[in-house]
């Protein structure tokens, strides 16, 4: 069972891998940072080290 080999260094197996665990209050804290006035996202992404994306992604699942 050697498809794996042929999988790009994107495919699904490599990104599973490389996911992150991060608690609920991290996320929270999180998001907290980022609603504050003239917070940039970016930075605060760098400075925690995730991703804008996962920043984004935990607000949009906190406001819903």
């Amino acid at each position: 069972c050697g498809h794996f080999k042929k999988a790009s260094k994107w495919g699904r197996r490599s990104v599973i891998a490389k996911q992150k665990k991060y608690s609920e209050e991290f996320k929270r804290e999180a998001v907290n940072l980022i609603r504050q006035p003239h917070a940039n996202v970016s930075q605060i992404a760098r400075d925690i080290g995730v991703s804008a994306n996962d920043l984004w992604r935990w607000r949009r699942e906190a406001d819903s």
